[in-house]
């Protein structure tokens, strides 16, 4: 809640995936990075940041060749696939946040982080709108493990931060 304010100060703001708008999250919004399975979450005007990965690229790249949609962007494969190899990935795919991390530190000079956790089995709110469920919960039910690997993404996450000390911090 204390972060809302100083969210919204900020020149860009960067949402990922179904973000909620609340006292907590502040109120701007300049992109939003999208994985190509959360469509059906699509409001506001804002610019969207398409990820198509597999298996949705056949539907994801029908929703950005649609007129429906104006305002959609996709990112290039070769960045994505960037991003991936720059996670230590091997089949497991990097979470649409890691990503939309490695965006913003492509376009800008410094980056604040808000809603990401350093630690996996923490027992905060997973989502900041909804608590649910904890990071722990979230981060080992049973699934995902074949698609995401949240503990590398966590690791990820802590490398970035780790390299990027005058660039990048995480509240």
């Amino acid at each position: 809640k204390e972060y809302s304010h100083k969210i919204d100060s900020h020149e860009t703001v960067f949402r990922v995936n179904d973000f909620k708008i609340n006292k907590f999250s502040g109120k701007k919004i300049t992109y939003n990075l999208y994985a190509s399975p959360t469509y059906k979450y699509l409001k506001g005007n804002y610019t969207v940041l398409s990820l198509c990965n597999l298996p949705w690229v056949y539907s994801c790249q029908n929703i950005l060749h649609s007129k429906k949609y104006t305002n959609i962007h996709m990112i290039n494969p070769r960045f994505y696939e960037h991003v991936h190899n720059e996670s230590g990935r091997r089949k497991k795919i990097p979470l649409t946040g890691i990503v939309a991390i490695h965006i913003a530190l492509e376009m800008c000079e410094s980056v604040s982080l808000y809603g990401f956790t350093r630690n996996v089995n923490s027992d905060d709110c997973f989502k900041y709108w909804d608590c649910g469920k904890s990071t722990k919960w979230y981060m080992n039910r049973k699934g995902d493990g074949t698609f995401h690997d949240f503990y590398a993404n966590t690791k990820h996450l802590l490398n970035i931060l780790k390299s990027n000390p005058k660039r990048l911090s995480l509240f």
